[in-house]
């Protein structure tokens, strides 16, 4: 199971106060969502990036973090840390970050809901819930610590997609 202590290490919630715009700060360059520029960011020396298309608030077709993770991880393999900026809402939106590659996610939006709903508490409120939903979603995948999610990312990713299809038989035993 996920302790309290793999999850905080696993999870950031980065502030406004920590990445203004696009630029760098303190090693790190935030808004990414381009391989290339993760690599290029990994060879200059920087300590992390953060994948981000700005909640695709400029260009509404552009790609998403999630959808250009895995390629920025191989690409930079483990000199790099990689944040993802976009697209967390739920605990299986952590698990597929982590599986693909992200050090850690920011919960933006999340956060937020629970801090007009509550106030602090609810900001505590959103973080359990998102712990129990990705402790659920581990355990439902079949893998019992973060370590073992992302050392698994790619092959777990991929029996969740082949899970739901129907493998049919013919008379003559061929499947399709």
């Amino acid at each position: 199971m996920v302790s309290s202590k793999d999850f905080l290490l696993v999870f950031a919630v980065l502030g406004d106060t920590e990445c203004v715009g696009a630029g760098q700060l303190a090693g790190r360059r935030q808004g990414c969502v381009n391989p290339a520029d993760v690599e290029k960011a990994a060879r200059i020396g920087l300590d992390a990036v953060q994948l981000s298309n700005h909640g695709s608030r400029q260009l509404d077709h552009m790609l998403s973090p999630m959808d250009v993770l895995q390629e920025s991880r191989q690409r930079v393999v483990g000199s790099i840390e990689i944040y993802v900026d976009s697209g967390i809402r739920r605990g299986s939106d952590i698990l597929k970050a982590l599986a693909l590659g992200a050090d850690a996610g920011s919960i933006g939006r999340a956060y937020l809901y629970g801090l007009v709903a509550a106030g602090s508490p609810g900001v505590g409120r959103i973080i359990e819930i998102l712990a129990d939903e990705l402790r659920r979603t581990m355990t439902l995948v079949g893998v019992s610590s973060i370590s073992e999610l992302k050392a698994r990312g790619g092959e777990i990713l991929r029996d969740i997609r082949h899970s739901g299809e129907i493998v049919e038989t013919t008379a003559s035993g061929n499947t399709h």
